[in-house]
């Protein structure tokens, strides 16, 4: 295998995660997963059953790979290489795991799609920091981006796209993946610029000055079919400014309903976010430089505190995705807690450390030919995949926190509960493989993402909502028995008063009625041991 000029090589992977849901009109009721593959833009997506190949484009544009005068020689080396991804990824993850991850025809549990990229559009997404015109020409030369971008200063970032896919679990979550790779701007700057500025899809807050909103001033998905691939942000802002009466709350992204849902269906159902108004990052750096100055132990002697700093600020900005020189944890000591908690040094000694928060999944390692099998290929196929599972569970557990109702049936409860017991069994697992490395991540993007308090609190409301149930029926039960009780004295009321008088009391109306008192008694003793019943058989079953 040929391998490219270091220069040449793929600098950074961005890879952007969007969980969501669709709603109905009302923006209250929850679509299912099979109701969103009614409304999903076909011609957008192509499903994916049986054979997965295509969901391992990302590693297409990567470091091994370079193109050859025979077309044909080319191909056959692409193949190889994803063949060899999509048996590692085979090899690694359990099975009840891998029927999450990729749709097998039967369990029904996530069905899988890829972007269906037009050959007229050019695969690219172009961030603009600063835009004076707004009108700018979209039409950039590729030759001229083939130059090192190496200014820490750049206005501009065009990105390669490597693959787009699509995954929509049984939970009614859905989970739009973006996969990126930069090979012109190697320097750790424009990479902390990219994801903090890539993974924007509406305003945070509205700036009085638009040069200072929080995102970029103009995100271009230039892949599209359609006209509608650019979003301009500083405009949006604007707009909100000068307008009396906004016309919408919140500035989302617009295309990004567009590519989920057909044309005929959009007036009808609205996309939304499930966690964020940013997306999920995942970015690997192949930098040798920065792989031996970040892999050191950052927790450093007291008189190695002003250098360990400087780099626990930067290992922070990259972490939890702060722009350059904005580190939001202020302290030295304090970075380093967090840090302590958000790192995984397993592979340290080789240059490669990894680093999880509620935002993202980032790693730096060098770039040597050899770590392409054992460090970039799994990071963008099977800890990527790792990271969409936890992203699933929490937006899943979200999602069922949200149909929590005081007023809930025991038929709605008990609905629900099945909902939750098949997510348990089939998205939430304890372990993803028996690989080390794969546990200790897995436990750590599950600890960054509090899947396990989230979880704690979501059957804690369960467990309350089974027990106001409990005592709604008991309150009911009370009546009827209260009612059963006053029948019962009634009737001792009666006795006591023919025994008394005698037969000198009407002995013909005691007579008639003692026969309709038996009759009641009976009716009313059955209903009552049938209520028992059931009442104690519902109680066992809850």
């Amino acid at each position: 295998m040929e391998i490219k000029d270091k220069n040449e090589r793929v600098y950074s992977y961005h890879t952007f995660l969007l969980p969501f849901e669709i709603l109905k009109s009302d923006n209250e009721t929850l679509c299912s997963k099979k109701e969103i593959e009614n409304v999903l833009n076909q011609e957008y997506w192509k499903r994916l059953s049986g054979d997965h190949l295509s969901a391992f484009d990302s590693v297409i544009s990567t470091n091994g790979i370079k193109k050859d005068d025979s077309k044909k020689k080319n191909n056959n080396l692409i193949e190889s290489v994803v063949r060899l991804v999509e048996y590692n990824q085979e090899q690694y993850f359990h099975n009840n795991v891998k029927k999450a991850i990729h749709d097998d025809g039967k369990s029904g549990i996530v069905s899988e799609y890829v972007f269906q990229f037009d050959k007229k559009n050019t695969k690219r997404v172009i961030i603009k920091k600063f835009c004076k015109n707004i009108k700018e020409n979209l039409n950039i030369n590729d030759e001229s981006t083939n130059e090192n971008k190496n200014t820490n200063d750049n206005n501009e970032y065009v990105l390669k796209v490597s693959n787009v896919r699509l995954k929509l679990f049984n939970t009614g979550i859905g989970i739009l993946i973006l996969e990126l790779c930069n090979d012109l701007y190697r320097n750790f700057k424009s990479v902390k610029d990219i994801n903090e500025l890539g993974r924007h899809i509406s305003l945070p807050y509205i700036a009085l000055e638009s040069k200072n909103i929080a995102s970029a001033q103009i995100l271009i998905w230039d892949f599209l079919h359609s006209d509608e691939k650019e979003y301009n942000f500083g405009k949006k802002n604007e707009c909100f400014l000068n307008e009396k009466s906004p016309k919408e709350k919140t500035y989302m992204v617009d295309f990004l309903k567009n590519i989920i849902l057909n044309k005929k269906y959009r007036s009808n159902y609205n996309f939304k976010p499930s966690l964020d108004d940013r997306m999920f990052t995942c970015c690997l750096i192949q930098d040798d430089g920065l792989a031996r100055v970040y892999s050191r132990d950052y927790i450093a002697q007291k008189d190695d505190d002003a250098q360990f700093e400087k780099l626990s600020k930067y290992l922070y900005e990259y972490i939890y995705i702060d722009k350059d020189d904005s580190c939001t944890a202020a302290t030295f000591n304090f970075r380093k807690n967090i840090l302590n908690n958000s790192l995984y040094h397993r592979w340290t000694e080789i240059g490669t450390i990894y680093g999880a928060s509620h935002t993202s999944f980032v790693a730096i390692t060098r770039e040597d030919e050899f770590l392409d099998t054992i460090i970039t290929w799994p990071f963008l196929t099977q800890y990527v995949e790792i990271a969409i599972l936890v992203l699933v569970q929490r937006a899943s557990i979200l999602r069922f926190q949200k149909q929590i109702q005081s007023n809930m049936d025991n038929k709605k409860i008990q609905k629900l509960q099945s909902k939750y017991i098949d997510y348990r069994n089939q998205l939430h697992f304890f372990e993803v493989s028996s690989q080390e490395q794969g546990i200790e991540l897995y436990e750590l993007i599950q600890k960054q993402l509090y899947i396990k308090k989230e979880t704690e609190v979501l059957e804690k409301n369960l467990e309350i909502l089974y027990e106001k149930n409990n005592v709604d029926y008991g309150n009911k039960f009370n009546r009827f028995g209260l009612f059963i009780g006053c029948i019962t004295i009634l009737s001792i009321l009666l006795d006591l008063m023919n025994f008394i008088l005698g037969r000198d009391f009407n002995i013909k109306f005691f007579d008639q009625f003692k026969l309709i008192k038996c009759e009641l008694l009976i009716i009313f003793l059955t209903t009552g041991l049938i209520f028992s019943f059931f009442w104690k058989l519902v109680k066992w079953k809850k």
